[in-house]
């Protein structure tokens, strides 16, 4: 292995590499490659899709792990899915009836768009219905959970 001797890199360059050092450490890893054969890959398995206050839309992370879920069923059967969009307990309960609904269209949409047939999709929109216990706002309310039933065609 090579190391960088520090001493030797002019300042001008140091700072940038520097830099780009410790944002490597950031950076979102690669989608990890399918693992296992079809038949343990084709599961029920569930995951959550999180947005930012307000957006219907997941940002870049949210939709790279929403079509990497999707990418992990390669080769199964879809039996079922249901797709389940939350808001969080701030705002009036039709605003976040519509956002939470908003966002399980997004995530029906995409899945479709990924090629699953949406005659199984059972898409519902909670808003904020179950945000608050004991008058406690519950964290990351700010969701989509996708629960997918799949077999070995």
């Amino acid at each position: 292995m090579t190391h960088l001797d520090w001493r030797r890199v002019p300042a001008a360059l140091a700072v940038p590499a520097l830099l780009a050092l410790l944002l490597s450490g950031c950076a979102t890893p690669p989608a990890p490659e399918l693992e296992g054969t079809v038949a343990t890959r084709c599961v029920p398995r569930k995951t959550n899709i999180y947005y930012e206050s307000w957006r219907p839309n997941p940002n870049g992370e949210g939709l790279r792990q929403l079509h990497s879920f999707q990418a992990s069923f390669a080769g199964c059967k879809i039996n079922h899915v249901r797709i389940v969009g939350m808001a969080g307990a701030l705002g009036g309960d039709a605003i976040n009836e519509q956002l939470s609904e908003k966002r399980a269209r997004f995530v029906s949409h995409e899945l479709q768009r990924g090629g699953w047939d949406p005659a199984k999709f059972e898409v519902v929109a909670i808003g904020k219905q179950g945000a608050t216990v004991d008058g406690v706002d519950k964290p990351m309310r700010r969701r989509t959970h996708i629960d997918v039933e799949a077999s070995v065609p």
